[in-house]
């Protein structure tokens, strides 16, 4: 589903993944497995040096959830909150999220913050780009217990414009777009 206005886009999905085994095109779905979610995009009507606001929440089931705790039902929970700005050459993005949920009947709360920084050398030749990232995420501190702390972004080998761009994080898009 997909919602537009004149300063926002909201696009509504739910998916199962497909699992592809190899050499043959009879790829079936993933039922052990759903990702559902809610992405609002803004770029138009922000204060300066703001050049675009994503806010989401993404859900993700998953049947035989594997960690070193033990294998269990896992319900996760992502609100997110990304941030771009330009400033001239400079760009900036940040990028925070939030995780509740369960892994089997124990509570889970995880959180991951990102941040970015580039320069563009628009005057000379070609533009390159220098960048610098980071990104810092929420461990699980007592792997004996049931309690699970660890961020986990949901599907990683996914990636959009929207969702990464970063070897380090590959869940934020930190790079200066060019028209």
């Amino acid at each position: 589903m997909h919602l537009l206005s004149d300063q926002w886009r909201i696009d509504a999905f739910a998916v199962k993944p497909v699992k592809t085994p190899e050499g043959v095109f009879d790829d079936a779905f993933d039922s052990s497995q759903t990702l559902w979610g809610i992405w609002a995009v803004r770029t138009k009507g922000l204060p300066v040096p703001l050049t675009q606001l994503d806010v989401y929440y993404l859900g993700l089931e998953r049947q035989s959830a594997q960690f070193d705790q033990s294998t269990n039902v896992e319900r996760r929970h992502t609100l997110g909150l990304n941030l771009k700005e330009q400033t001239g050459d400079w760009s900036f993005g940040q990028e925070g999220d939030l995780q509740l949920g369960t892994f089997g009947s124990s509570g889970l709360v995880a959180w991951k913050v990102a941040q970015g920084t580039s320069y563009s050398f628009s005057r000379v030749r070609l533009r390159p780009v220098v960048s610098m990232q980071g990104a810092i995420s929420s461990g699980d501190a007592n792997r004996p217990t049931l309690d699970c702390s660890r961020f986990i972004r949901c599907f990683p080998r996914v990636c959009t414009t929207a969702t990464c761009s970063s070897p380090m994080d590959q869940s934020t898009q930190l790079w200066r777009t060019r028209a």
